[in-house]
């Protein structure tokens, strides 16, 4: 009986499969192998598969955003005739095979045998830290000498449970202290407690019977305001006890404020734009504005094309010292303005965020 001989193309994929290590039981079982994918290759399955062929259309079907350590059902098409193969890596975060046709090999996923199809189904559990994550795939449709592509590049928006933009405590008279605080997304946010300290305690008490309820989870920028009202004079320092509706905590900064006898006393005389400390800056940075009396007050961020980056402020405010943080998210380096108005005062100053 004559043995018909491989083709000469087989036997030159063969030999690369040896050539970067992988054995040729591995091609000839039709199961997938890892690394295939454009985190890894410049070419992906084009590396095995042919480079002239990149004409299957592959997607990647999941969230854009995800809470941390939050995890969701993804899935791969490829589109074509049976007998596809695909690989699913992920720059940060974890990926678990859902549908038979999947196996997990070296922290990736990638098909099980060649005689398995589409859809690839998987669930992606999201990092335990702040960051956008990228996730790849590769796939071919019609064997081995079928076509192949590669998806787009997904983005996976890994964002803090809650972005606080501003934190502030201002003295309103001589027993009363007003807390404003402004977010910029929430997730899973179940409220806000407001713990406080004096200057001579050495920990914080959480003010009793006070909840501030949050938005859930929502990317529409939120204000939040609480007034103090049983404060002494002295030096006060506050914070706020974030919680997930879960029930995890986080917990702000402090914010000082000192009351004093009268509000006369820490009223300034003029309105004033103090410069940003520090700046350059990355990632946060504090702006002061003084106000001699009650009023309407504006305080943004443009861009040197004029377009308006975040408004930190835009409300009434009594009279008094006020410092606002602003921590930009998705906002590139280089040189800002930001403006204050209140009244017919304006002033106008720079800083540099540095990334």
């Amino acid at each position: 009986m004559t043995k018909t001989l491989p083709k000469l193309d087989t036997l030159l994929v063969v030999a690369l499969l040896l050539a970067i290590g992988i054995s040729e039981d591995a091609y000839s079982s039709g199961n997938g192998i890892s690394g295939a994918t454009l985190k890894n290759l410049a070419t992906s399955c084009g590396d095995c598969h042919g480079s002239a062929a990149k004409t299957a259309t592959v997607n990647i079907l999941g969230p854009a955003t995800l809470a941390i350590n939050q995890t969701a059902r993804c899935t791969v098409t490829v589109s074509g005739s049976p007998n596809m193969g695909c690989d699913i890596a992920v720059s940060a975060g974890s990926l678990t095979p859902v549908s038979a046709n999947l196996k997990t090999l070296n922290s990736e996923l990638t098909h099980n045998n060649k005689a398995n199809s589409g859809p690839y189904i998987f669930d992606y559990t999201a990092p335990g830290t702040q960051q956008t994550v990228t996730m790849y795939a590769s796939g071919v449709s019609g064997g081995f000498s079928g076509t192949w592509n590669t998806a787009t590049n997904r983005s996976i928006n890994v964002p803090l449970p809650i972005q606080i933009s501003s934190f502030t405590g201002a003295m309103v008279n001589a027993h009363t202290v007003r807390l404003e605080w402004s977010t910029i997304s929430e997730i899973n946010n179940y409220g806000f407690y407001v713990q406080r300290r004096s200057v001579n305690d050495q920990s914080f008490t959480e003010l009793s019977n006070v909840f501030i309820p949050g938005h859930g989870t929502t990317t529409v920028p939120q204000h939040y305001t609480y007034s103090d009202d049983a404060v002494t004079t002295g030096t006060w320092y506050y914070r706020l006890r974030q919680v997930d509706l879960d029930g995890t905590p986080h917990l702000t900064d402090p914010v000082q404020v000192n009351v004093v006898t009268s509000v006369a006393e820490t009223q300034p005389l003029a309105f004033a734009l103090q410069q940003n400390y520090p700046n350059p800056f990355n990632p946060a940075t504090t702006i002061g504005f003084s106000m001699p009396k009650s009023g309407n007050v504006k305080l943004q961020v443009y861009n040197l094309r004029g377009q308006i980056v975040a408004t930190l402020v835009d409300e009434e405010r009594v009279a008094g010292e006020y410092s606002v943080e602003w921590t930009p998210r998705d906002v590139a380096s280089g040189m800002y303005i930001y403006r204050l108005r209140a009244g017919n005062f304006v002033e106008t100053k720079k800083l540099v965020l540095l990334k």
